[in-house]
């Protein structure tokens, strides 16, 4: 490309022509690199390329292609854009680099001068820009010299554009599909909770977990605070069945703790979210032992997490983590914040409507065991059997009853009754129309239930004789 002349400005104007035409039907951030490298690099004669990009929404960069053509391509790495490299510097600054021998780019940027080789003889590093916003940076070597002529520069210029369009538009058909995930997920979620009438926890739980991975995380913690005011996992999801199971063997043996400087437990502690993007940093930092500090060894190292608090009146209950495993497609951001305590809100619902229907069900438990007598009276000559069928699902005491007692020494009254109403109300009343029924016979009251009517199957030798109605009918 460095020749100059009629021929090389036709063949380099029908290659931009070509790549354009590539470039625009690409849909994901991979595609774009795969033709930096697969047709951009061939064409231009360079041998080494690579390519920077920030992480939209934080401050981070990623190197998200390497091409070597004696090597394979290497997978997506953190980049620090403060470094001394000249690809550190364009992506930072915006300014193109062209360096026709090594000693130019030594000279310019003497600490990176052990990352070349003498197949980094000459040096392009352009700037992806979109509209004067900064995307990252691209770079091209040249195991031959190049002179970077006017024309060179400028058409190299042209095909990092190019590329810089396509970037912007596989991060907006990636950022819209992601938005589409995340509503997607939370219909979901709400769907679960609309739909759930036992409220059990763990299923709930583990159904919003479902929602979440692989859509939107790769993995999905969720810790609620236990009786004994220590955080318990309540559900655990993670799209690699092996890193879910030594997730979960990690997190036995060593539980998040209120008292931590970060983690599940400093999110309960403080009530405020926590964005981690250098997890391996912080799973040292957090550790309290060696022992600690060894276990998350064994998993494969997450890229970013994210964990938000589950709040209830101004009171932590809990915390939801989502895990991203690789920077492969996005790292999560402050952008990301907002989505997750919605679903952190709609996981808090269920938590307060499972502990609400416990409390009510343990209420009506014990209402009921007190209108249930022990066992049904042993009645001479007379078989007895009772059976409880509620009126409506998951009603457990109502007004419905039956009372068997003695009259005198050889006679026994069955009440039967209904008061009106429904519910622990109708109940209470209950214990009223009791002692009424009682009232109007002399004899002692042996046992009462709440229940629909009892069936009574009698010996042919010794009939019952019922006592009067209840004062209080439906």
């Amino acid at each position: 490309m460095a020749v100059t002349g009629r021929r090389p400005r036709v063949l380099r104007a029908g290659l931009l022509a070509q790549l354009t035409a590539a470039l625009a039907t690409t849909r994901t951030l991979a595609s774009v690199m795969g033709i930096l490298t697969g047709q951009i690099m061939p064409a231009i004669g360079a041998t080494v390329g690579a390519a920077v990009l920030s992480e939209p929404g934080s401050d981070r960069y990623t190197v998200r292609h390497i091409h070597d053509v004696e090597q394979s391509v290497q997978p997506p790495a953190p980049f620090r854009v403060t470094a001394p490299y000249p690809m550190a510097y364009t992506a930072r600054t915006g300014r193109a680099l062209f360096f026709t021998d090594p000693a130019e780019r030594t000279e310019a940027f003497p600490q990176a001068a052990a990352f070349f080789t003498e197949r980094h003889h000459s040096t392009a590093v352009m700037p992806l820009t979109v509209e004067g916003r900064l995307l990252g940076a691209v770079s091209f070597h040249f195991d031959v010299r190049h002179d970077f002529s006017d024309s060179e520069r400028g058409f190299l210029t042209a095909l990092v554009g190019q590329c810089a369009q396509a970037v912007e538009h596989a991060r907006l058909q990636q950022e819209a599909a992601y938005k589409q995930a995340q509503l997607k997920a939370l219909a979901e979620v709400s769907a679960v909770l609309a739909t759930s009438l036992d409220f059990e926890l763990g299923a709930t739980f583990d159904s919003i977990a479902a929602a979440v991975v692989p859509r939107i995380a790769d993995g999905c913690l969720i810790h609620t605070l236990g009786r004994n005011g220590r955080p318990e996992l309540a559900a655990l999801s993670h799209r690699d069945p092996e890193q879910q199971q030594a997730l979960h063997t990690m997190l036995k043996q060593f539980p998040p703790q209120l008292d931590a400087e970060g983690g599940v437990g400093a999110v309960i502690r403080t009530g405020r979210h926590e964005l981690v993007t250098d997890v391996a940093r912080e799973l040292d930092r957090l550790a309290r032992s060696p022992q600690h500090r060894a276990a998350p060894r064994k998993l494969t190292p997450a890229a970013s997490w994210r964990a938000v608090p589950m709040t209830r009146s101004e009171t932590v209950i809990g915390a939801m983590v989502l895990i991203q495993a690789t920077p492969a497609n996005t790292l999560f951001t402050e952008r990301d914040i907002p989505f997750a305590q919605e679903l952190a809100h709609r996981a808090t619902q269920a938590v307060v409507q499972a502990r609400r229907f416990a409390m009510h069900s343990e209420v009506a438990h014990y209402l009921q065991q007190s209108l249930l007598p022990p066992d049904l009276p042993e009645v001479p000559g007379v078989e007895i059997a009772a059976c409880y069928h509620p009126g409506h699902q998951g009603t457990l005491v109502r007004g419905d009853f039956y009372d068997i007692y003695p009259t005198s020494t050889t006679t026994w009254a069955l009440t039967i009754g209904d008061v009106c109403g429904k519910g622990p109300a109708a109940a209470a009343l209950t214990g009223l129309v009791r002692h009424t029924a009682r009232a109007q016979d002399s004899g002692t009251p042996l046992h009462t239930q709440s229940s629909k009517p009892s069936t009574v199957r009698s010996s042919p030798t010794a009939p019952p004789t019922p006592s009067a109605q209840p004062p209080t009918p439906n």
